[in-house]
């Protein structure tokens, strides 16, 4: 995304931590209007999820999109409806929640994205731990592309 990280988080920076339980992330992102259009814009807009700290424990790891058109106090409230649901992944038997860095999702943000106040869910059975990050973000594009040294090589 060039040398600015116009990304808004929905967890913190350094990762939201789930010990137990179903947990929703940290933040939440406005999307700015009561109805947005997703999808009408010239750059896609994505949903990235990733392990920052391997799955501990035992059990499986869901996470889920949802949305609202009214948030308080920094967390959804109202009529809160899930329009995206990771599979459960299993602690041992699947590498996007067993290895820290790889992402568990990386998906075009939903034009179900309808409404102006967004987060994440995390649902966890068993003894399941897992720290993640989750952000929407630009599609990586071409235009927006770094030229240097380093990546363009030698004659």
């Amino acid at each position: 995304m060039g040398m600015t990280d116009v990304a808004q988080y929905f967890t913190a920076k350094t990762g939201d931590a789930v010990t137990a339980g179903s947990k929703a992330s940290s933040n939440i992102i406005d999307l700015g209007r009561t109805k947005p259009q997703i999808g009408v814009g010239q750059l896609p807009l994505v949903l990235e999820i990733r392990t920052v700290v391997a799955a501990g424990g035992s059990g499986t790891v869901q996470f889920a999109l949802r949305k609202s058109a009214t948030q308080s106090g920094g967390a959804l409230n109202g009529t809160v409806t899930q329009i995206l649901l990771t599979p459960a992944m299993t602690k041992g038997s699947d590498s996007r929640i067993d290895t820290a860095g790889n992402y568990v999702m990386r998906v075009p943000l939903p034009y179900e994205a309808d409404q102006q106040y967004l987060d994440i869910y995390a649902i966890l059975t068993g003894s399941a731990t897992i720290t993640y990050e989750a952000r929407i973000a630009e599609a990586p594009s071409d235009k927006h592309t770094q030229v240097m040294a380093s990546n363009v090589g030698n004659p």
